[in-house]
């Protein structure tokens, strides 16, 4: 689903974030946690990776942003693609 938005998010440094690196771009989570990303869908050649922060992170989502959600017992988004990376 691509939205159009303007959205800045930050992480602080220390913490883990999930990122879905899929062949066309990186995406951030935004929404849940990684409980059940072992058993998410994910589109063809999408890989969900565990990023630790070291400093903190700002990202600047894109307009429109692409957001790919899961629902299941838990609800899952990530959004971008992202252009800077940790």
């Amino acid at each position: 689903m691509s939205v159009d938005k303007a959205h800045v998010i930050g992480f602080e440094a220390g913490r883990d974030v999930s990122i879905l690196r899929l062949p066309h771009g990186d995406y951030v989570e935004l929404v849940g946690d990684e409980t059940e990303d072992d058993q998410l869908v994910l589109p063809e050649g999408g890989v969900i990776e565990k990023v630790h922060l070291k400093e903190p992170w700002v990202v600047r989502l894109p307009t429109p942003t692409d957001a790919y959600f899961w629902f299941s017992q838990r609800m899952r988004s990530f959004q971008g693609p992202v252009e800077e990376r940790p």
